[in-house]
């Protein structure tokens, strides 16, 4: 890992223009494994499983070497990927714990349901640039306003404010957000900023964006009378 980059959730996607979706599906169960157990009960009550089509698929990870968690998959188009993975024990998992998880289960229910029907499979990288979240204009905001901070006080102070006001504004503008926990990462490993300070700004980032949103919703339904 480059000096630039920081570690990211990774998500996996499984697809194939042969084996339908529900082929794929079945593959999976079928390679369940005393860790990675399928969650049929949890899964029956998910609303959205309710159709012939099973939207949702979970399985439950019950092992004892990594955090016990339930991973679900989704349905997309040819196949599922991975919607998330939650703790059962735990109030959250950090980025390494759930890419742990995410590449046993790969490893243990995956590939060899992939052996057995064929279908293919991607994973994202485990690390990338802050570049590749959001636009170059707000990564160089981003960056302006770390490198010119005064990190050693609990609050930013005016000039420190207004850049990081540009930041957010930059982001807004652009409409590709980045992740507040993977902001809150970069803000620690890269920046230099303390974790509890780097929690705050990326709470702050994830409300000052939500303001944003609802604000142009307002702009937009008062421009049209509603």
């Amino acid at each position: 890992m480059s000096k630039s980059e920081i570690e990211v959730f990774q998500k996996l996607t499984l697809v194939s223009a042969g084996p339908k979706p529900d082929r794929i599906r079945a593959s999976l169960v079928k390679h369940q494994t005393s860790d990675w157990i399928h969650d049929a009960g949890t899964e029956a009550k998910i609303p959205e499983n309710s159709a012939k089509d099973k939207e949702i698929i979970l399985f439950r990870h019950v092992g004892s070497t990594l955090p016990r968690a339930l991973l679900g998959l989704m349905r997309s188009e040819g196949g599922y990927s991975v919607a998330n993975i939650l703790p059962t024990d735990k109030d959250r998992l950090s980025i390494p714990e759930y890419n742990s998880l995410l590449r046993n289960f790969i490893l243990r229910v995956a590939r060899p349901a992939q052996k057995a029907l064929g279908f293919e499979s991607s994973l994202t990288p485990p690390v990338r640039e802050v570049d590749h979240f959001i636009p170059e204009a707000a990564a160089g905001a981003l960056r302006a306003f770390s490198n010119l901070a005064d990190k050693s006080t609990s609050i930013l102070n005016f000039d420190d404010a207004m850049r990081w006001r540009k930041f957010l504004i930059s982001v807004h503008k652009q409409d590709q957000h980045l992740d507040p926990e993977i902001l809150k990462t970069w803000l620690v490993e890269k920046g230099g900023w303390k974790e509890d300070f780097a929690r705050e700004l990326a709470v702050n980032y994830d409300h000052g964006l939500s303001a944003f949103r609802e604000f142009d919703r307002f702009s937009r339904a008062s421009h049209h009378g509603i």
